[in-house]
């Protein structure tokens, strides 16, 4: 299809493998003076089965081939259209990246084929993750009690968004599907992503995209995938927790003159003292708390899973402060972002100056800085902080992780935050035993020494 306008521009459909025996997709190639435009428009056809290559149409036998071959013929007219209307208004042709965003901005053009089916999408990589997107948000609306939360999702995003981000680097217009997932895509891809993120984020990044990967597969649409290829990438964080001491201090700090910080300091206690998530602690609910039997339980957001937890002496304080006032008798919850922000305010207002020195891995290089402990404080330092106190006064790990639902004592040791000056305390402590019991086993000389 042509246009007599300034410049000729011609609008054809090839396939993108044309002696594929499976789908492959439709490509719409624009061409005009020296640019050529490439543009999906998210169909795809088995070649010798479902493409007159001479019409550039689907055959007859295509499901609803009329209304198919109708869009495509209206896609070509909605090209010439915008060609024109650009020219028209700018007196000159469009750049080859003018020309791909008009038509990326066109739902005329860009809109995908609703004669695809939704299994026919999940037979192609970006189509099963799409899927599998929509399953999880279904999910989420409909509350059907899976572990599934917003911020999950937005994780998935943001990794599925950095997978396309690498498919448009290393492949552009090339194919990248099932087919291409191996060794090689994941040394690449996390060569891509360490570039730009830091460790933890690549690590997790990667985890998310194995977790696509590993479904696709059980599916039967990813064949030969070799998960253990996908190793994990992780940095210990350089994250703080309090000291009992310093928790203890906060909770008696005079805040009268601040309701806002004090309203902040009561809901970080609230999380100290249970060991909740952030998500949890702002959102306990009358029902969750038991006075009778001096327990709180709730059912956890993150992991679907039920924890109780007994009311520690300074939580039970804070429901008498706020009794009658709320209707949960705690402070009002706030954004996570509000929380973490405020907390930095309040722990400069407590005190709590100590250097801290960080490190971070970003692009590869290691970059260490130090900061006063009240910048790192966030809503999860509440968390962390109810792990480390309870390990340092010897609480069994057991009973910890039940709260925490780390999965192996090994990953909750790499969780909790042992202050240096208390890992200090407690070698020294442990060289004072020994040295008291070697004097106590030299006093007990055996019977042979003693003669």
């Amino acid at each position: 299809m042509r246009t007599a306008s300034n410049s000729p521009i011609t609008v054809h459909y090839y396939l993108r493998d044309k002696d594929s025996e499976s789908k492959t997709p439709v490509v719409m190639f624009v061409r005009y003076a020296k640019n050529t435009v490439k543009h999906s428009i998210g169909l795809t056809v088995i070649p010798i089965k479902e493409w007159n290559a001479a019409k550039e149409r689907v055959i007859k036998s295509y499901p609803a081939s009329h209304e198919v071959n109708l869009g495509l013929k209206n896609k070509q007219t909605e090209v010439i259209r915008l060609f024109t209307k650009f020219q028209n208004e700018e007196s000159r042709n469009p750049t080859a990246y003018e020309m791909k965003e008009l038509l990326r901005q066109s739902p005329i053009i860009s809109k995908v084929d609703s004669s695809e089916t939704e299994v026919d999408k999940r037979k192609h990589l970006f189509g099963f993750i799409e899927w599998y997107l929509k399953e999880c948000e279904q999910d989420l609306a409909a509350k059907k009690g899976t572990a599934i939360t917003r911020g999950t999702i937005v994780s998935y995003k943001q990794a599925f968004r950095s997978l396309k981000e690498f498919k448009e680097k290393y492949y552009k217009n090339r194919p990248f599907d099932y087919e291409h997932i191996d060794a090689a895509f994941y040394t690449n891809f996390k060569k891509f992503l360490t570039s730009q993120y830091a460790s933890n984020t690549v690590g997790k990044r990667l985890k998310v995209i194995k977790m696509f990967l590993l479904s696709a597969q059980s599916f039967g649409y990813l064949h030969n995938f070799n998960s253990r290829e996908f190793r994990g990438v992780t940095e210990r964080t350089q994250a703080v927790a309090l000291t009992n001491d310093e928790v203890n201090n906060l909770f008696e700090f005079d805040l009268s003159g601040n309701p806002r910080l004090e309203r902040v300091r009561d809901l970080f206690i609230v999380g100290v003292r249970t060991g909740l998530r952030f998500s949890d602690y702002s959102n306990i609910k009358p029902e969750h708390i038991n006075l009778a039997a001096d327990e709180i339980s709730i059912c956890q957001k993150k992991t679907q899973e039920v924890v109780t937890i007994p009311i520690h002496r300074q939580v039970r304080a804070i429901l008498a402060k706020y009794d009658g006032k709320t209707a949960n008798s705690l402070p009002v919850g706030m954004s996570n972002q509000k929380m973490n922000e405020y907390l930095k305010e309040l722990g400069e207002v407590a005190g709590f100056t100590e250097p801290f020195e960080t490190k971070r891995t970003t692009g590869g290089r290691t970059q260490v800085s130090t900061q006063p402990k009240y910048q790192l404080l966030t809503t999860h330092t509440a968390r962390r902080t109810f792990a480390t106190i309870e390990y340092l006064e010897k609480m069994p790990i057991d009973v910890i992780r039940e709260i925490t639902g780390h999965k192996s004592e090994r990953s909750f040791l790499e969780y909790i935050k042992i202050p240096r000056k208390e890992k200090t305390d407690i070698m020294r402590n442990a060289w004072k035993e020994r040295e008291e019991a070697e004097k106590r086993e030299a006093k007990v000389l055996p019977l042979n020494e003693a003669m």
